[in-house]
């Protein structure tokens, strides 16, 4: 009996230190396996920006959902990412384009875009599962729109900052919203646009002369409460001295009306569904202003 049990025993011990062996081994396969490596994780290319020579980040390919852009692949410096899949004014007739461009079509939910890059491409930042982004001191121009892909509007809950010391943009402190210069309006987060509006009207900040391609198009939030897509402004107060509004700037927002600034020189293709007002001062359209509506005066 007793040597039964010793043998009972020593089967028991061998199976556990069998056992142990194989989830230390697994453990230590899935950590090898999920460890990012940057060399395999992004496609990228030569490129040039201004007199600066480095790479361009053309794609993402890893798993990762929080991602730190590298400073370097091949031994070169980032300077530059995207472009992504565009969204082009009139795509009836275009095939979905769901191909890994720029950060288009990927898992990542939380992107530091790392100190160097310099340019950011049209669509290059244009995914939808992206609720953080976190642009460096280095950057000095956005190409387009990089928040907009072809079947990817920015999510509703992105949040951006941008890092202290960049010359060339910031967040404005009232409003959340992306401006260069001090006056060319790039993007207005969804998010940020719902805590600006005041009584459903949506003031554009002092200062803003530019109003760049779909700052706000799409500017719609879900309403658990509602059970339905809820727009947080229904009118827009432009401040003295916009000349220029381009493309899709506010497509499909729902406006209840939009009266263009009487400082308007350039207005661009399908910007809002409402009727318009052309101002005297414009000098140049860009198309059909009103797609749906048609209606202008």
């Amino acid at each position: 009996m007793k040597k039964l049990l010793q043998r009972k025993r020593r089967s028991a011990s061998t199976l556990l230190a069998a056992l142990m062996t194989f989830f230390l081994f697994v453990g230590a396969s899935a950590r090898g396996q999920g460890a990012p490596d940057p060399e395999k994780d992004y496609a990228y290319e030569p490129y040039s920006y201004g007199s600066a020579s480095g790479v361009i980040i053309t794609a993402y390919l890893g798993n990762e959902e929080v991602v730190t852009t590298p400073a370097h692949l091949g031994g070169q410096p980032v300077i530059a990412i995207g472009p992504g899949v565009p969204r082009v004014l009139i795509d009836q007739d275009m095939e979905p384009d769901w191909g890994t461009k720029g950060f288009c079509n990927t898992p990542v939910t939380d992107l530091t875009v790392s100190e160097g890059v310099l340019f950011i491409d049209d669509a290059g930042l244009g995914n939808d599962a992206l609720t953080r982004i976190s642009l460096p001191a280095s950057l000095q121009e956005l190409g387009g729109n990089p928040f907009f892909a072809q079947y990817n509007a920015p999510n509703a809950e992105l949040v951006i900052t941008v890092a202290a010391g960049n010359p060339n943009f910031a967040i404005e402190p009232n409003s959340g919203a992306l401006i260069q210069n001090g006056t060319h309006l790039i993007f207005w987060p969804t998010l940020a646009a719902r805590a600006a509006a005041v009584d459903g009207l949506l003031t554009i900040p002092d200062g803003v002369t530019h109003i760049g391609t779909r700052i706000l198009a799409w500017n719609r939030y879900y309403d658990p409460d509602a059970r339905a897509n809820v727009y947080a402004f229904t009118r827009i107060a432009f401040p003295a001295g916009v000349t220029h509004i381009a493309d899709c700037a506010f497509y499909a927002c729902h406006l209840e009306s939009l009266t263009l600034p009487t400082s308007l020189t350039s207005l661009g293709l399908w910007v809002s569904f409402t009727a318009l007002d052309l101002p005297a001062s414009l000098a140049h359209l860009g198309g059909h202003p009103s797609p749906h509506q048609g209606h202008l005066r």
